[in-house]
């Protein structure tokens, strides 16, 4: 499994300096299928977010709880849900879970009912907290019958719900509760906030040759190197825009 990381707090203050006041809460997949931001219940201790979570990583995870005789996902589901779910876990921040609606067939074919699964996600410790409150609630029937939404309850830290999950490392006694240890757990590289922000200091200058201008220093090219590559990546994962990523671009390839 690739490793997950979580974010010190200047990082997470300088990433929400570069995104100015836009704080991304919901990511709608279908209908009634989405993937939303919401604030702790009250006197829950911080989580470790924002965290950058691999997604397949992420979905090989979550395709390991069990509910009874059947994967708690379908492998389609997890496809969808895998990467706005890992969005997700990289821009909330430390008093924000994840509260996860997802509403499929559940495998009966296209004549079954659509179902919907509950449930709310969070990274603490280097684990993976899932706390499922249902997992095949037949609302839509009722949807379509009375032309009615229900709230919807995603799990709770401190009262229990009905359902009985295995496959996966169990918190306590909670059968609705498990926490996945995510492997490979590493502090985030010391560059990494230098690529997000500003980039690093100058090198001491060099005075050149009187016959030529000195080339840039080996230890300088291999260092901007590393930075466009790490910069890249966070462009990959939509962590920065594509903005952000050409003027920070621009910034390292100025300094050749």
């Amino acid at each position: 499994m690739k490793p997950i990381l979580a974010l010190p707090a200047a990082l997470v203050a300088t990433c929400a300096a570069l995104a100015g006041s836009s704080h991304r809460t919901t990511w709608e997949l279908r209908n009634f299928t989405w993937v939303k931001l919401a604030r702790q219940e009250k006197g829950a201790e911080p989580n470790d977010h924002p965290a950058l979570v691999d997604k397949e990583a992420l979905q090989r995870a979550l395709a390991g709880i069990r509910f009874g005789d059947e994967a708690l996902f379908e492998a389609a589901e997890l496809k969808m849900l895998a990467r706005p779910l890992a969005e997700a876990l990289a821009e909330a921040r430390p008093d924000e879970d994840l509260n996860l609606l997802s509403t499929n067939r559940r495998g009966g074919g296209m004549m079954a009912p659509e179902l919907g699964l509950m449930a709310r996600l969070f990274v603490r410790d280097g684990r993976l907290n899932v706390i499922v409150h249902e997992t095949r609630s037949g609302f839509m029937d009722r949807i379509q019958a009375r032309d009615w939404t229900p709230a919807f309850t995603y799990g709770s830290r401190t009262e229990a719900g009905s359902v009985a999950l295995t496959g996966a490392a169990r918190h306590g006694a909670r059968a609705d509760w498990v926490e996945i240890p995510l492997a490979g757990m590493q502090p985030v590289p010391a560059q990494l906030p230098v690529i997000v922000a500003a980039p690093a200091p100058a090198a001491p200058a060099v005075a050149p040759a009187p016959s030529a201008a000195a080339p840039a220093p080996a230890a300088v090219e291999e260092d901007q190197e590393k930075r466009l590559r790490k910069l890249k990546h966070l462009r990959e994962e939509n962590l920065i825009t594509e903005e952000e990523y050409q003027k920070k671009r621009k910034e390292i390839l100025d300094r050749l």
